[in-house]
Parts: C-alpha cells; sequence; structure tokens
C-alpha cells in the first residue's frame, strides 16, 4: 500500500513540475513579444490562439477522455482497439476541418482584418495545422499516462515547449516575422511532437475490426463531456475574442500582456492542485480529516496573501528588467498593470474552487462540478459584454474575477451539502481584510522598495504576533526554524 502511494505521490510531483515548467517557459515569451510585437499584433494572435484552443476540444469530440476510461490493463487487444478507433476517430474530424479551414481560408481570415491586410490567408491555413498535429498527439501522451511513464510524458512535453520557444525567438527577434513567426513556431512544435510520437502511434495502431459496438460506447461515453471541457475553456479564454470584438485588437494586445504577470498566483495554485488531489485522497478517511482540511484551507489563504503582496509591491521592478529587445516588459505595456491584482483576486478564488472540488471526488460527487463550470462560463461571457464598453481592460479583469468567484460560490454552496467542512472563516477573512488593508494602505507611505518590503513583512508579523496564530502553529513553527538541514 505505502508502495503504491510513494509511486502515486512521485508520478504527482513529475507531472506537476512539468505543468509548472512548461508554463513557465511559455511566459517567457510574454516579454519577447511585447518588445518585438505591437499591441494590435499581439492582440490578434491572442484571438487567434483563443479560437484554436475551442478548435482542439471540438476536434477531440471527447473521445480523448473516453479513451481513459476503456484502457484496461489486462486487455492488451482490447485497449489497443481503444486506442485505434480514438486515434482514427480524432483524425478524421479534425481532418475534415482542418481541410474545410484550409479551403475556406479566405473566409474565415475575413474574421482577422489586420492578419489579413498583411498576411492574406496564408496565416489562417498554416495555423489550421496546429491543432490537427496537437490533437493527434492527446491519446499517445494518454498511453505514457496510463503506463505510468510520467518521466518520458515530461520530457516530450519539455522538449515540444522548448522548440517553441527557440523557434519563437529565432522568427521573431532574428528573422523579423511577426505573427507569421508565432504561428509558424507553432507548427513547427506540434510537428515535432507529432514526429516524436510516430514509434507509439505505429505501436498501438491495431486494424479495425469488430469494434463498431465499443466505437459507438467511447462515443457515448466521451460526447457529454464536450459542453464541460468547451465551458472551462470559455472561461478562461472567452474575454480575448470579446474583447477584440468591442474594444479592437489594439486593446487586447495591453490586455494579454499584462493579464499573463499574474502568473506567480497561478503557477502557486497549480502546485497545490497538484499536490492536494492526491493528499486528501489519502488522508480523507483519516478521524480529523475534515479539521485537517479546514486548517489547509487557512494555510492556503495565507500563502496566496503573501504571493499577492510579493507580486503586486515587486512587479513595477520587475517590468524594469533588462530582457532581450529592450525591458522585461516594454513601457507601452506598463500603464495596464492595475490588473494585476484583479486577476490574481481570480485566481484565489479558482484556488479556493480547487479547495473546495475535494469533497466531491471523496464522495464520488462529480455530477456537480460541471454545474460550477457552466455558470463561471456564462457568467465570464456575460460580464465581458457588460464591463469591457465601458472600462475596458479593467472590464475584462473583473469579468475573470467575477467568474471565478461565481464558480467558487457555486461549489461551495453544494461542498456544504456533500461533504461538509467546518473552515475557519473568521481567520480567512482576517487574512484578506488585512491583505488588503496593506495593498492599499502602501499608497499612503513614500513608493520605495523598503516601504514595501516592510509592508509584507508588517503582513507576518501581525499574523505572528497578535494571536492569529495558535500555540500549537507557533511551536510548530518554531521547530521548524530550529531544525539543521541535513548534510
Amino acid at each position: 500500500m505505502l508502495g503504491k502511494l510513494r509511486s502515486l505521490a512521485s508520478d504527482a510531483l513529475i507531472y506537476g513540475l512539468t505543468t509548472i515548467l512548461v508554463r513557465f517557459m511559455t511566459f517567457l515569451l510574454t516579454p519577447l513579444y511585447s518588445n518585438y510585437l505591437s499591441k494590435t499584433e499581439i492582440g490578434v494572435f491572442s484571438d487567434l490562439f483563443a479560437v484554436l484552443g475551442f478548435v482542439t476540444i471540438i476536434y477531440c469530440v471527447g473521445l480523448d477522455t473516453s479513451f481513459f476510461r476503456f484502457f484496461n490493463h489486462d486487455d492488451k487487444e482490447g485497449t489497443k482497439k481503444a486506442f485505434s478507433y480514438s486515434f482514427w476517430g480524432i483524425f478524421i474530424v479534425s481532418g475534415f476541418f482542418t481541410a474545410m479551414t484550409f479551403i475556406f481560408a479566405d473566409n474565415i481570415a475575413v474574421y482577422f482584418p489586420e492578419i489579413n491586410t498583411k498576411f492574406g490567408s496564408s496565416v489562417i491555413r498554416i495555423a489550421a495545422f496546429i491543432p490537427f498535429c496537437d490533437v493527434l498527439t492527446f491519446i499517445p501522451y494518454a498511453v505514457l499516462r496510463m503506463n505510468r511513464r510520467a518521466k518520458t510524458f515530461a520530457g516530450l512535453k519539455i522538449m515540444t515547449v522548448g522548440v517553441n520557444v527557440v523557434a519563437t525567438y529565432l522568427l521573431i527577434v532574428v528573422f523579423k516575422m511577426g505573427i507569421m513567426g508565432i504561428v509558424v513556431a507553432g507548427i513547427i512544435s506540434s510537428g515535432v511532437a507529432l514526429f516524436a510520437f510516430l514509434p507509439i502511434i505505429i505501436r498501438w495502431l491495431a486494424p479495425l475490426r469488430g469494434g463498431k459496438i465499443l466505437f459507438r460506447e467511447m462515443l457515448t461515453f466521451g460526447l457529454p463531456t464536450v459542453p464541460s471541457s468547451l465551458s472551462l475553456m470559455i472561461l478562461q479564454v472567452a474575454d480575448r475574442p470579446i474583447m477584440k470584438s468591442i474594444g479592437g485588437a489594439e486593446m487586447l494586445g495591453m490586455y494579454s500582456v499584462n493579464y499573463r504577470l499574474g502568473i506567480p498566483m497561478m503557477l502557486f495554485v497549480a502546485v497545490f492542485e497538484f499536490a492536494w488531489r492526491p493528499f486528501y485522497l489519502t488522508h480523507h478517511e483519516e478521524a480529523d480529516a475534515k479539521a485537517l482540511f479546514s486548517r489547509i484551507l487557512t494555510y492556503f489563504t495565507l500563502c496566496c496573501a503573501v504571493v499577492f503582496l510579493i507580486v503586486c509591491f515587486g512587479m513595477d521592478y520587475i517590468v524594469r528588467l533588462p530582457f532581450v529587445g529592450g525591458r522585461f516588459i516594454n513601457p507601452t505595456f506598463w500603464s495596464g498593470m492595475g490588473i494585476i491584482p484583479i486577476i490574481m483576486g481570480g485566481y484565489f478564488f479558482n484556488g479556493l474552487y480547487v479547495n473546495f472540488a475535494a469533497g466531491f471526488h471523496i464522495t464520488k460527487s462529480t455530477k456537480f462540478l460541471p454545474i460550477a463550470t457552466v455558470v463561471a462560463a456564462a457568467s465570464n461571457v456575460l460580464l465581458n459584454i457588460l464591463l469591457i464598453p465601458k472600462y475596458g481592460i479593467y472590464g475584462g479583469a473583473w469579468a475573470t474575477f467575477g467568474a471565478y468567484f461565481l464558480s467558487m460560490i457555486v461549489l461551495y454552496y453544494y461542498a456544504r451539502k456533500v461533504y461538509p467542512i467546518p473552515y475557519e472563516w473568521k481567520r480567512i477573512f482576517l487574512i484578506i481584510g488585512v491583505t488588503l488593508g496593506i495593498f492599499w494602505g502602501v499608497n499612503f507611505f513614500p513608493d520605495t522598495i523598503w516601504t514595501k518590503i516592510l509592508a509584507i513583512v508588517t503582513l507576518l508579523a501581525f499574523f505572528r504576533f497578535t494571536g492569529f496564530l495558535t500555540a500549537e502553529e507557533i511551536g510548530a513553527l518554531k521547530r521548524l526554524l530550529r531544525r539543521k538541514p541535513k548534510v
């Protein structure tokens, strides 16, 4: 039993660190974009890649999800059939729509007038193959996950993103290709990933004979998951096309660059999520499990508060650091940095959502999770339409904030019925209140780095010396600080 838990923890750590590294590598392209592309160009490619995200989900028709359900270690032939029907099903659907996109690229390019004017429909035709190559790797990636080849999975993910980063740098900085360079880099990295998977694809493909019932069952299982996946994608990127259609590509460019600067909070929530799921699934049967989970939410909130203040107070200095092409973030984008705290607030609520989701997995009541996602997606669209015309990029930021907040509220409502946990709400609200007080209070003091460092120290000191921490917690902290590192 312990050996299985250790292997689970090991795999979770590898997947978690890989996801974080991949997201960070992708984030490093942001300063590159800000220094070598205009706001309009960044807005256009942000809109384009948001659309490609929706396309990817449609191309899979849920077969990527159903493959996990029909994978069977004890039935190799049956699993090969499931692989083959999943792979060829995705290939046919994505191939058809890719061909249609290629044929009608001139009509589609009208939606992207900034691209159409400069490149015609060629960018659309090239971009059409990015999701096509991407979705053909989904089932091979699933094979690696189901066979617990986490290191191979991680290596291929990192290699693909590494190729994309290097290709983007060369095509934008050296060859000055602009948006075309981003799209070409995308197809290069996607093509390299697909090529790397060819041995696995060839090994797992089996003749399509006598599997019609299996394929029908896979579609029956997978298709209902598509609306939930689309809702999640709407929550994450619907603001891009809406903002472009209302405020134009230049506004979207300003928004996209500053939105990405909230990545520290997003990465922290991602790190927590990868550690959280195996933790609560391991400890939920213990007598004090609910008290433990309650205390974890309090600590999570305190950590988020520290991350929030460090990023808010330090970002002014980070964006001014030297980088390829000038500053870490081009000065023309600095005026939009006011949305960063709002975006991080949204990610914090997403972290609360992750905490509350534990009860649904423990009780196997996951049917409630899509409700919160659909509510969040619908509210995101509505709030963007209402707020962007009046408040611009701040409207988009508050729409994201509001959508994550509503999804958290909806999930908490059901969580109280499914798996009630006595959370320490007084302590949590105290953390939030003090953090916001320090965040706003700094404005009344000289704007120096020492003032901001003192503000963060004040936050920690407040919770140490005001009775916020229990005697047990203070004792644990002292033991941790006194512990000598192992040599």
